[in-house]
C-alpha cells in the first residue's frame, strides 16, 4: 500500500486510479492540515461488496401483530416490525403498511446520518457501524421499491 502527500496523489492520480481499480488501496495524507486524517483511495466495487455483506446481516422481527393480547381486555390492531440492527420500526394496520413504514424510517435515517456524518460516525454515537447498511440505503436514491429489495424486505410481503 502506497503512501502519498496530496501533492504526490494530483501528479500520480491517473496510476492511482488504476491501481484502485485492480484492489491495490493507495492512502493519501494532508500533512499541511493536522486535523485530517488519512484518506484511502481504493475500489468501488470492493466497497460495494462490503455494503451488499452488511446488508445481507438484516435481521427482522415481527413484534406485534394484530389480535395479539395487550392486556386482558385489549388486543393490538397493529403490525409492528423491528430491525435490530439499525434500531427502526416500522408500523401499520397492515403487513404491507409496516413494511413500507420501516422502509420510509430507514431511508430518512440514512438522509440524516450523512448530512452528519461527523456526529453519526463517532463511536460514541453507537451508530458509527451503520454506515455501511445505510450507504446501501442511500445508493436507491429515494426509490422505496428498490430499498425494499435492498434491505430484504421483499421476501417478508411475500410471505
Amino acid at each position: 500500500m502506497e503512501v502519498y502527500t496530496v501533492a504526490q496523489a494530483k501528479n500520480k492520480f491517473p496510476l492511482i486510479r488504476r491501481n484502485a481499480a485492480r484492489g491495490i488501496e493507495s492512502i493519501v495524507m494532508d500533512f499541511k492540515r493536522t486535523e485530517t486524517g488519512a484518506v484511502s483511495v481504493i475500489s468501488t466495487d470492493l466497497l460495494n461488496r462490503v455494503t451488499t455483506e452488511a446488508l445481507s446481516g438484516l435481521t427482522y422481527q415481527w413484534v406485534d401483530r394484530p389480535g395479539d393480547s395487550i392486556t386482558d381486555t385489549e388486543e393490538n390492531q397493529t403490525w409492528n416490525l423491528w430491525n435490530e440492527q439499525l434500531r427502526l420500526h416500522g408500523v401499520g394496520l397492515t403487513k404491507e403498511e409496516a413494511v413500507y413504514s420501516l422502509v420510509e424510517d430507514a431511508m430518512n435515517y440514512a438522509e440524516e446520518y450523512f448530512d452528519d456524518l461527523e456526529y453519526f460516525l463517532n463511536p460514541k454515537s453507537e451508530r458509527d457501524g451503520h454506515y455501511w447498511i445505510l450507504r446501501g440505503i442511500k445508493q436507491c436514491q429515494g426509490n422505496k421499491e428498490k430499498v425494499l429489495e435492498v434491505i430484504g424486505l421483499k421476501k417478508l410481503l411475500e410471505e
